[in-house]
């Protein structure tokens, strides 16, 4: 490879073709390998970054617009893996009322679910899986 030129992996480059093909001849493995193949047509149509909304309870709100809060969670779910695949470079954020403000995403990442957040959650009255988003948030953009 010539130096300076960045090659481009495609889905089969980094094997998840022959791991697809493994997993489906063994049982039990249907639903991980379904959920492989997704990713793998994700990876294929990955677009640009774009804008999203996002609604938040009051007090995280007011902490993330006085600058407390530089993070926000949400489950691992199939909503949120669609929500985020093509990357995110801004977020509106809103509670109940019609208030709202923008801010810049810097980062979003998958990570185990801290254990901290699980008893917030629990005392919230709802729970996590045991992996979240964990979305760095930027400056605020209005």
């Amino acid at each position: 490879m010539k130096k300076g030129i960045k090659s481009k992996k495609t889905p089969n480059d980094l094997g998840l073709g022959d791991l697809l093909k493994g997993l489906k001849k063994k049982e039990g493995f249907n639903e991980v390998a379904s959920d492989l193949k997704g990713l793998k047509e994700d990876l294929k149509k990955k677009g640009s970054p774009k804008d999203i909304t996002l609604r938040i309870k009051k007090e995280f709100y007011d902490s993330i617009r006085k600058g407390s809060k530089k993070k926000e969670y949400r489950d691992f779910k199939p909503f949120y893996h669609k929500l985020f695949k093509d990357g995110v470079k801004s977020i509106k954020l809103h509670y109940q009322g019609t208030e709202f403000f923008r801010i810049a995403v810097k980062d979003i990442k998958v990570i185990n679910t801290p254990r901290w957040l699980t008893a917030l959650a629990l005392i919230s009255g709802f729970s996590f899986t045991d992996r979240v988003y964990e979305i760095s948030l930027g400056k605020i953009l209005n």
